[in-house]
């Protein structure tokens, strides 16, 4: 008896997550779509909070990723921000791609994430500067624009902020509330603000 109950809450949760990610998708699709855009988002990714994809440009998403995680901390609803601001501009999610609540991602340029990343909450990802540091232009120009990427299997702790012309290696840990100004190997654990390396992390099965 208790095994049948336990079969039937764990059916219907999968129900509840399977039409959550429907609604979460469709409403994207819809924003995406007034908003002239482009968006790749495969039937197998599921987003456990609302994602807002609202920019002119392109936003593709590999399969299997996971946007966002009910039992993590959120603010308000947790939603996630996908925003390729003009035309030409790219945002990609690799394949098996993990993300906590709260995370925003802004291209004018491109921002590439790898596969196979862990992203936590509150975490930020420009690839501008959004305004000059020039008072003359500072509400005009959006400043400096440089491509940002960031290679597989990296983990962004809670808070991190990657900034323009950034690129992270492969298998590199940012720790929590690191500000990632310049570029990071692969390989490393990094902190601080400015993000600085502290040390080599070992390789798999070493």
């Amino acid at each position: 008896m208790i095994s049948a109950f336990r079969n039937w809450c764990r059916a219907t949760v999968a129900k509840k997550a399977t039409l959550r990610t429907g609604y979460y998708r469709w409403r994207a699709l819809h924003q995406c779509s007034v908003a002239r855009g482009s968006l790749d988002w495969p039937r197998s990714t599921i987003a456990d909070v609302p994602v807002r994809v609202d920019g002119c440009g392109t936003v593709s998403i590999d399969a299997d990723v996971r946007l966002g995680y009910r039992s993590a901390p959120r603010i308000g609803n947790g939603e996630i921000l996908m925003q390729a601001r003009r035309a030409g501009a790219i945002i990609r999610i690799g394949l098996g791609t993990a993300t906590s609540n709260n995370i925003s991602i802004v291209a004018m340029d491109s921002v590439v994430l790898g596969s196979r990343c862990l992203v936590g909450d509150l975490v930020s990802i420009f690839d501008c500067d959004f305004h000059e540091l020039n008072p003359v232009g500072r509400h005009i120009s959006p400043g400096k624009i440089s491509p940002v990427s960031i290679g597989d299997n990296v983990w962004l702790g809670s808070r991190v902020i990657v900034l323009k012309g950034v690129t992270i290696g492969d298998d590199t840990v940012v720790a929590a509330g690191a500000v990632v100004a310049s570029s990071l190997p692969a390989g490393v654990l990094a902190a601080g603000v400015p993000a600085k390396i502290l040390r080599t992390l070992a390789a798999a099965g070493a």
